[in-house]
């Protein structure tokens, strides 16, 4: 009887033994956090006195930013506006004074038309207007040797100005929407204040956080150079 006590015996010794000597498991390393996707909102043509005011409203409500092309005719009648967009975080761009096409003006006129712009914005409110976008998106040579600031386009045109339907548009940027992307909008348009209504939030709900041009390509480690056009920052 002695033997297989002792037996049983260094066999619950040895598989101790084994239990202690074993290492430590591994620790398990948290996957990467996905890196954002980044998306800028832009907004052609303003300011208008009611379209402008509905889409600052969705985009404080859903903590989101945009950029606002402005029109130089437009300043002096939309103070208010211009110091609301900045005072919220949102970028005040450059769309010349009078929405004419660049490419069939001279260099004096290109100039005339963008620094119009520039001047009056800086001196009225305060802020920057360093990036510059052309009408209608032309930007020949001409106009890049002669803009002094960034050129931006856009990847995905909404065509809200000739669709005027909110559920349209929202529906085309969301099938088109990616990381990097510039959308096109006109915040003169009762039915774009009501795609952004929906668009800002349904973004969001995909993962897309909505900054400024600026922040966008700063983000994305994009320098922005005078004179250069733009489309997508990726």
């Amino acid at each position: 009887m002695k033997r297989p006590l002792l037996l049983s015996a260094l066999l619950c010794l040895a598989a101790c033994l084994l239990l202690t000597a074993a290492p430590a498991p591994l620790p398990v390393s948290a996957p990467a956090p996905a890196a954002p996707r980044l998306l800028a909102l832009t907004f052609d043509d303003g300011p208008h006195p009611a379209c402008t005011d509905r889409i600052l409203d969705t985009l404080a409500a859903c903590d989101a930013h945009a950029t606002f092309f402005v029109l130089g005719s437009k300043i002096e009648s939309s103070l208010p506006q211009l110091a609301r967009m900045v005072n919220e975080g949102h970028m005040i761009a450059n769309h010349t004074w009078d929405h004419l096409d660049l490419t069939k003006l001279d260099a004096q006129a290109i100039t005339r038309q963008i620094g119009s712009v520039y001047g009056s914005i800086q001196g009225l409110c305060g802020a920057t207007p360093w990036l510059v976008r052309p009408p209608f998106g032309f930007a020949n040579e001409a106009v890049r040797q002669n803009c002094e600031y960034p050129i931006i386009c856009w990847s995905v045109d909404t065509l809200d100005w000739a669709w005027l339907d909110a559920d349209r548009v929202t529906a085309h940027v969301l099938e088109h929407a990616d990381d990097g992307a510039i959308v096109l909008m006109h915040d003169i348009y009762p039915t774009t204040a009501d795609a952004v209504e929906k668009l800002v939030p349904a973004l969001q709900a995909r993962g897309f956080t909505l900054v400024t041009v600026a922040e966008l390509f700063a983000r994305k480690d994009i320098p922005l150079e005078p004179g250069h056009v733009y489309y997508h920052a990726g």
